[in-house]
């Protein structure tokens, strides 16, 4: 499966606005432990919108939360029967569909959605993402991006292969749960895409 390259970089570079936003807006320094509802008001005020968050109960496997979309605001909703990790994380990830999503990447059909991810996850031919199932993965690196920094991960990595630390002590560090942090320190996407893409940003800086 492939992510359009193009609207990677994109993500990556809207990451990056959102990062320097935060960084600006935090006194005393940025915090290991990403400040979800710090971070909330940063975007709200970047876009112009109010941003309403709220856990509710509904029942689903795959469904964590979802964003609703008004003229003047969003409604996310994340669901209460989960981790706290999980609920930071999603909270996160719906934000990231107000950074990143233009129209065309809008999703009205859940249970379409849903299903065409189920199937997108195990494709191994390489055929480009649908847009909705890319709107989906996109969202979720750039979760990964916000809440675990890529200024972080080298070290960590390091520190993994000296066994000085581990996933599970990663992930508590930054609030978010152990499997994005694998995520982010996969071989492929640490070396070949978040590496890249991040060097390319700080040289055009």
């Amino acid at each position: 499966m492939m992510i359009n390259e193009t609207k990677a970089r994109s993500v990556f570079k809207k990451v990056q606005q959102v990062h320097q936003e935060y960084r600006a807006y935090v006194i005393g320094g940025v915090p290991v432990l990403l400040s979800v509802e710090d971070l909330y008001r940063v975007v709200s005020q970047m876009y112009g919108l109010t941003i309403n968050k709220t856990q509710v109960i509904f029942d689903g496997e795959f469904v964590r939360g979802l964003v609703e979309r008004y003229p003047e605001r969003v409604e996310v909703r994340v669901r209460s029967s989960q981790a706290v990790v999980w609920k930071r994380f999603t909270a996160v990830k719906e934000l990231c569909h107000v950074i990143i999503d233009e129209k065309e990447d809008w999703s009205t059909d859940g249970v379409e959605t849903i299903r065409d991810l189920l199937v997108e996850y195990f494709m191994t031919d390489g055929e480009e993402a649908a847009k909705v199932s890319q709107s989906e993965m996109l969202a979720e690196i750039a979760a990964i991006e916000l809440l675990y920094p890529f200024e972080y991960r080298d070290g960590d990595l390091k520190k993994l292969a000296a066994q000085h630390t581990t996933i599970a002590k990663i992930a508590d560090q930054h609030g978010i749960p152990g499997v994005m942090v694998g995520r982010a320190l996969e071989e492929h996407y640490h070396a070949n895409v978040a590496s890249m893409l991040w060097t390319e940003l700080d040289e055009a800086a």
